[in-house]
């Protein structure tokens, strides 16, 4: 899941709310990511806010695989 936004407060409650749950772990090294560079350069709410000179805010974060669902398709693999 990408979140990139130019409103620190969203930032950090996203960050919050993606930190407490238990099926996300956020990707580290999200700046090398090729996605997170064309969403913050190339988008037009990116140009948009590098010309007015405002701050982004992003993270990336990985989907954990739920135990109960990686149980169910162990017993269930149809």
């Amino acid at each position: 899941m990408y979140h990139i936004t130019d409103v620190e407060d969203l930032h950090l409650w996203m960050e919050k709310h993606c930190n407490e749950h238990q099926l996300f772990e956020k990707v580290e090294d999200s700046e090398r990511d090729p996605c997170v560079q064309i969403i913050l350069n190339e988008t037009e709410e990116g140009k948009k806010a590098a010309r007015e000179r405002r701050s982004k805010y992003w993270a990336v974060w990985r989907r954990i695989e739920d135990p109960v669902e990686q149980r169910i398709r162990e017993f269930n693999p149809n």
